[in-house]
């Protein structure tokens, strides 16, 4: 044996696998926190979502009561409340965390209900001109019916009233007659005052009735409750994706560390005999007969065993940290020591006699071999294995 090479593959495996281990347990709670995050952004921002669609639905439910009674200032509460959530979805802190066509959708939404909310005012103005304009009409309904009026002038002014009824009632209705029957009133009217009026308010009732329609048409057209349904949507994708991102993760994280586990309980079991190994080579050493002397690469004294004690007479407190050379005799020869040297620098084994001296100044001769301890191609230390010869007198 020229050197003693020394195999450390199954530490460094195991302290791979180890390491390997912890950056996965590291990574899984870096994933959790971040997902955890993310399910609490995801949280508000759809139940921001759900309320948006509250609103939206109060305000539509506002507009179905047309030609009634109307409390504006609920209405303006609503309002407030629409641009308050919209604002707090336009937040760049909770938008970033999300696809960037949620954002593009938020733009939309404001965009949508920015109109939406100039409808709102334009009906307002209008909604308020036909609900004055019924009871104005019903009024003068009554002072015509206290005129004398043919039979036929009744039941077209009764016929009048009905389809405005209808249109209030929101029955649907063609205008178009309303307009007819309207026009029959201008024809007859002649010099009444009482028939002018409910000619010409009838007409701005007809107006105002069109131009309502129209609003609710383009109302119709905005489509809020749909932009945000699919804003909706895509919460809910991006909440499948992270969910299904979450369960990924999740599968590789128990694939992986199982067969990491395995790895490291068969590795453990190989450490754990070479250990055993180890403690039985160390017992052999301590127990054997002959000097045991461990160097590092400097030959600085790092592990003297009993026979070396017991022969030499140091303690091993005394020698630790010394160097070799303290055993050393001037009974032998310069050239031997340079030839140690040079062999042991080489990375070969040295044998040979050599004279040593005891701690009380006796020399001792000893059958010596010096072992280069080899690893990763680095001499890392010696091993001096010596045996008497020739006791001392």
């Amino acid at each position: 044996m020229n050197a003693i090479i020394v195999g450390r593959k199954k530490l460094d495996f195991f302290f791979i696998l180890i390491s390997f281990f912890m950056m996965m347990l590291i990574f899984l709670v870096i994933y959790v926190n971040k997902s955890n995050r993310d399910m609490k952004y995801y949280t508000i921002y759809h139940k921001e979502i759900k309320n948006l669609s509250i609103l939206d639905q109060k305000i539509e439910n506002t507009l179905l009561k047309k030609y009634r009674y109307i409390d504006y200032d609920e209405l303006q509460d609503i309002n407030h409340e629409f641009q308050s959530v919209l604002k707090f979805l336009d937040n760049e802190k909770f938008l970033y965390k999300f696809d960037k066509n949620l954002k593009n959708k938020i733009a939309l939404l404001y965009t949508a209900y920015n109109q939406k909310e100039s409808l709102i005012e334009e009906f307002k103005a209008t909604n308020a001109r036909p609900t004055n304009s019924i009871h104005y009409l019903y009024d003068l309904h009554q002072s015509i019916e206290e005129l004398t009026i043919s039979s036929d002038e009744k039941r077209l002014f009764l016929n009048i009233f009905f389809q405005i009824e209808q249109l209030v009632m929101d029955i649907p209705n063609d205008l178009s007659h309303l307009q007819a029957d309207v026009d029959k009133i201008n024809a007859i009217k002649q010099n009444n005052k009482l028939y002018d009026y409910f000619y010409q308010h009838t007409r701005l009732f007809i107006k105002d009735i069109e131009m309502m329609k129209n609003i609710l048409k383009t109302n119709e057209q905005l489509d809020l409750y749909n932009t945000i349904k699919n804003i909706s949507y895509e919460l809910e994708k991006y909440s499948a994706q992270m969910y299904e991102r979450q369960y990924t993760i999740f599968l590789i994280f128990i694939i992986f560390g199982c067969a990491n586990l395995i790895l490291l309980i068969v590795n453990y079991k190989k450490i754990y005999k070479l250990v055993q190994n180890l403690f039985t080579f160390k017992y052999v050493i301590e127990k054997s007969e002959n000097i045991i002397i461990i160097t590092d690469k400097n030959r600085k004294i790092e592990y003297v065993n009993e026979t070396f004690k017991n022969t030499l007479g140091y303690r091993k407190e005394e020698v630790v940290g010394q160097q070799d050379s303290l055993i050393a005799s001037d009974l032998m020869s310069k050239e031997t020591y340079e030839n140690i040297n040079e062999t042991l620098l080489a990375g070969q084994k040295w044998e040979g006699e050599l004279i040593s001296r005891k701690k009380d100044g006796s020399p001792i001769y000893e059958k010596t071999s010096i072992v280069p301890i080899i690893n990763k191609d680095k001499i890392q230390g010696y091993l001096f294995i010596k045996f008497e010869r020739m006791r001392s007198v």
